[in-house]
């Protein structure tokens, strides 16, 4: 099992969506060690032992403060790649990244702006 805890933020909700938050078992153990999540639920039959210490897996654990996240996404040439799926979006054929350029829809020269709405890749 690669991902096995649920990563809930300070207010009870999933970190992310898409894709949900989740974390292996380790790096959830660090995290309850650093005091910096609270357990919610653990696995029920699994558990992890040291010489010393014997520590169930957490199945979710939550943040102790809510963290907020940026909602937007960076406007930057390889999102505009990824936002139109290394496609010409003149003649609908897919290019590799370095025969891949941006347009601006309505030029520069005619007030257009370098904003999402107005770049197309080409």
């Amino acid at each position: 099992m690669p991902k096995d805890c649920l990563l809930l933020n300070g207010n009870g909700k999933p970190v992310s969506y898409f894709p949900l938050s989740t974390l292996d078992w380790k790096t959830a153990i660090k995290l309850i060690f650093t005091r910096n999540v609270v357990i919610v639920k653990n696995h029920e039959d699994w558990v992890v032992r040291s010489p010393s210490v014997e520590v169930e897996v957490p199945s979710i654990i939550m943040l102790k403060r809510f963290h907020k996240f940026q909602n937007y996404v960076k406007f930057s040439r390889s999102n505009v790649y990824l936002r139109d799926m290394y496609k010409c979006q003149y003649c609908l054929d897919i290019f590799d990244v370095n025969q891949l350029t941006l347009d601006h829809v309505i030029p520069r020269s005619k007030g257009g702006q370098t904003e999402w709405q107005n770049i197309v890749t080409c």
